[in-house]
C-alpha cells in the first residue's frame, strides 16, 4: 500500500503545514497515503505532531488515534509483541518470558545467532540465566508454524532495529539495543522492550493486546470474556500445554519435559497444574484400580457388575485399558536392596536419577495392604502363591516405605500422608483374595 499512496512534503521549519496545491489528504480514508508518508519519512521524523501528520488533524472526520495508526502502519508494539510470543510459547513452552525478554537475536559483531539453522532444521537460542553459565544456553528446535511466527517477529520489528542502529543510546546499557529480538516503537523513537514481562503481566483490559481476545471471543459470554482476556499471557500459555499434557499423558515426568524442567519437582508443578486437575485424576485412578480389583475378586460370580460400576457390554473395553497386569518395571532402577527381584543390572544406572509417584491416602492405603500380606505369608511360610502383578506392587509400596524411612531423604507431606494411611488400614482379609492364585 506504500506503493500506492502519495507522500505528504513537510513544511520548511519542520512543521505540518504546505501550500494548498501541494496538499495531500490523510487518514482513515486515506490510508495509502499514510503509510506512503511514513515510510518515506520514518521513525523520529523531526515533527512538532507525529500523529496529526502522519494520521490527520484535529479538524478531520477521518482522522486516525495514535493507537489506530500504530496498527496500520504496523509498528512492533508490546500488544503486538505479545501476542506473537504468547503464539510461540504455545508451541514451545520451555520458553519462559525471562528468556523471551534477554533474546538476542544478533551478537556484537551483527551475526544473526538468536535464529539460524543447524542440521536442516531452525532453531532459536534464549538464555535463561538463574541456571548458570553453563547451562543457561537454550536451543529450541522450530516446526513449521514457529519457524513462520519467529520469521514474523523479525519482520515485525526490523524497521525499529534499524532505527536503533542508525540511532543508538548513549546510555552504555542500551547502546546496542537493537540486537535484541523484542523491540518496539511508536512514531518518534524505537526501544528495546528490557521490561517486557511486566509490561504484558500488567497490561490494561483496555490495552489491544486483551481486547483482541476479548473481542475475538464471540461463543462466550460476557463474564468469560473478561475473564480469558485477563488471563491471557506468557504463563498462562505454558500452564495451558501442561494441562493439555497432562490430560493426554497423565505423566509429571511429560509436564516437566514440556516445561523444559530438568527434574520433576513437584512443588514446581504445582505452579502449573491446579490441585482439582490432579485430584481429578488421582480419584479416577483409584476408582479404576479398585474396579479391576473388584474384577479379579469376583470374576467367576453372578454378582460381578452389581458390584462394579461397568456395564457389560463395556467391560473387554475396560479391562483392555485398566485391567490389573503389569506395569513398567522402573522401580528396580532405583533400589539399593539386592534381595529385591527387578534389578536390570545391564540398564544403565546414568539414565534414572530419581522417580515421582503420586499418591493418595487410598492408594497408599492399598499399597501398605499388600506388602502386609505378603510380609506376613512370608514370615509364616503358608505356601500362598500370589498374582505375578503383586511383586510390582509390593517394590512400590517397599520403595516408598524405604525411602520415607531415610532420614536422607524425608519429606513432611509424604510421612504425613502415610502416617494417616497406617491409622486407617484395609482388612487385609478382603484385599488378598485379589492377590492370589
Amino acid at each position: 500500500m506504500a506503493k500506492k499512496g502519495m507522500v505528504k512534503p513537510i513544511r520548511r521549519g519542520g512543521g505540518g503545514g504546505v501550500k494548498r496545491s501541494e496538499y495531500v489528504p490523510v487518514g482513515r480514508d486515506h490510508l495509502a497515503n499514510s503509510i506512503a508518508t511514513f515510510y518515506k519519512y520514518g521513525i523520529g521524523t523531526p515533527l512538532s505532531n507525529h500523529a496529526e501528520f502522519f494520521g490527520g488533524s484535529h479538524s478531520n472526520s477521518n482522522k486516525l488515534s495514535t493507537s489506530a495508526l500504530a496498527d496500520e502502519l504496523n509498528l512492533p508494539t508490546t500488544a503486538t509483541l505479545g501476542a506473537l510470543c504468547t503464539l510461540l510459547v504455545l508451541e514451545h513452552p520451555q520458553l519462559t518470558p525471562s528468556a523471551l525478554e534477554c533474546w538476542e537475536l544478533f551478537d556484537k559483531s551483527g551475526k544473526m545467532t538468536g535464529y539460524k539453522e543447524v542440521g536442516g532444521s531452525y532453531v532459536i537460542v534464549v538464555y535463561k540465566n538463574r541456571k548458570g553459565a553453563v547451562k543457561a544456553q537454550q536451543n529450541i528446535v522450530l516446526n513449521e508454524y514457529s519457524e513462520s511466527i519467529v520469521k514474523t517477529l523479525i519482520g515485525h520489528t526490523e524497521l525499529a532495529r534499524q532505527y536503533l542502529k542508525l540511532n543508538p543510546s548513549t546510555d552504555e546499557y542500551l547502546e546496542n539495543a537493537w540486537r535484541y529480538m523484542l523491540i518496539k516503537t511508536d512514531l518518534n523513537k524505537a526501544s528495546w522492550c528490557s521490561d517486557f514481562c511486566n509490561n504484558i503481566r500488567s497490561a490494561f483490559m483496555s490495552s489491544a493486546y486483551r481486547q483482541w481476545v476479548y473481542n475475538h471471543s464471540s461463543s462466550m459470554n460476557k463474564d468469560d470474556k473478561l475473564l480469558l482476556s485477563k488471563s491471557v499471557g506468557l504463563r498462562s500459555s505454558r500452564k495451558l500445554r501442561a494441562i493439555r499434557t497432562y490430560i493426554k499423558t497423565h505423566s509429571l515426568h511429560e509436564v516437566a519435559e514440556v516445561l523444559g524442567h530438568e527434574t520433576v519437582n513437584v512443588d514446581r508443578l504445582n505452579k502449573y497444574l491446579p490441585s482439582s486437575l490432579m485430584d481429578f485424576f488421582n480419584a479416577r485412578w483409584i476408582r479404576q484400580f479398585q474396579n479391576a480389583l473388584i474384577y479379579i475378586a469376583m470374576q467367576e460370580s453372578d454378582y460381578l457388575f452389581e458390584a462394579v460400576d461397568i456395564k457389560p457390554e463395556n467391560l473387554d473395553e475396560f479391562l483392555q485399558n485398566h485391567g490389573i497386569h503389569d506395569i513398567p518395571k522402573l522401580f528396580g532402577k532405583f533400589k539399593n536392596d539386592a534381595t529385591l527381584s527387578l534389578v536390570d543390572k545391564e540398564e544403565p544406572r546414568e539414565r534414572f536419577d530419581e522417580v515421582t509417584l503420586t499418591i493418595t491416602k487410598n492408594v497408599m492405603r492399598v499399597l501398605i495392604a499388600i506388602k502386609s500380606i505378603v510380609d506376613r505369608s512370608k514370615e509364616v511360610k503358608d505356601g500362598k502363591v500370589f498374582r505375578d502383578i503383586v511383586s510390582t506392587w509390593y517394590e512400590a509400596a517397599t520403595l516408598i516405605l524405604t525411602e520415607d524411612a531415610r532420614e536422607s531423604t524425608i519429606n513432611a507431606d509424604r510421612s504425613q500422608l502415610i502416617a494417616t494411611a497406617k491409622k486407617a488400614p484395609l482388612d487385609t482379609q478382603l484385599v488378598v483374595g485379589a492377590l492370589t492364585c
